[in-house]
């Protein structure tokens, strides 16, 4: 930490810190059901259908202030099956964060590959 930093804004920080490790484990699909979207199992729906899910899912996340990136190697099947059941903390939402799940962000090989490729 920086000696510059105001200890006000170093307790802040902290104190953010500790509420992200104690905060419990819920997923999107919980949090999207709760704004009440309706979340279809991917079996259940043909690709057209499953395609404007996933764009009302993005637009819902969105709200949430979730962000996505690194996604166009995957299909939109792949992609909905993937963020239907992401664990994520359960964190107050406030205007001043966000969740951003990159899709290639793993750091292995294969995911810089595809970040590369695509």
């Amino acid at each position: 930490m920086s000696d510059d930093c105001p200890p006000e804004v170093a307790a802040q920080f902290w104190q953010r810190v500790a509420a992200y490790e104690q905060a419990p484990l819920t997923t999107h699909f919980q949090q999207l059901e709760e704004a009440g979207v309706e979340l279809p199992e991917p079996e259940a729906m043909d690709d057209q259908r499953l395609t404007a899910k996933l764009w009302e899912v993005i637009e819902a996340l969105a709200r949430l202030r979730v962000f996505l990136s690194q996604t166009d190697h995957l299909s939109d099947r792949e992609l909905y099956t993937l963020l239907w059941r992401e664990p994520v903390k359960d964190m107050p939402l406030d205007e001043s964060s966000a969740w951003h799940i990159d899709l290639t962000g793993s750091g292995s090989t294969e995911d810089t590959y595809l970040y590369l490729k695509y």
